[in-house]
């Protein structure tokens, strides 16, 4: 019976720690502050357009897995987005739009390194 309690701990733990490990953070909305998305998070589904805001920061990190569905990504603010030859950034079905400014004083930036991109862009 002993043996019975270790089997199932051990494979309990084994599922619990699987469904930590599958995130799916779920986002939608205007970034009006400095953020990053994390691997640790990732990925990341888009539930609407997202919208980086003048003045606001979207930093991904490497390893990032970004689900679009379809949505945009508009860029007022600054989009950092940098993966590394090992660790790509991953864009599925996402439309990254660089929004632009009304004004000369507002300006955006965008720095995108190592990501692979399927899907619209």
């Amino acid at each position: 019976m002993k043996h019975f309690y270790i089997i199932f701990l051990v494979i309990f733990s084994i599922f619990f720690l699987e469904q930590l490990s599958l995130a799916n953070t779920q986002v939608g909305g205007i970034i009006n502050s400095d953020t990053t998305w994390t691997s640790t998070s990732s990925p990341y589904s888009l539930t609407s357009n997202v919208q980086v805001a003048y003045g606001s920061t979207l930093t991904i990190n490497e390893g990032v897995v970004i689900n679009g569905n379809n949505h945009n990504i508009k860029i007022w603010g600054d989009f950092i987005v940098k993966g590394s030859d090992n660790s790509k950034i991953i864009f599925n079905n996402t439309n990254i739009v660089p929004a632009g400014n009304t004004s000369p004083d507002e300006s955006y930036n965008m720095d995108i390194q190592f990501v692979e991109i399927n899907g619209i862009v």
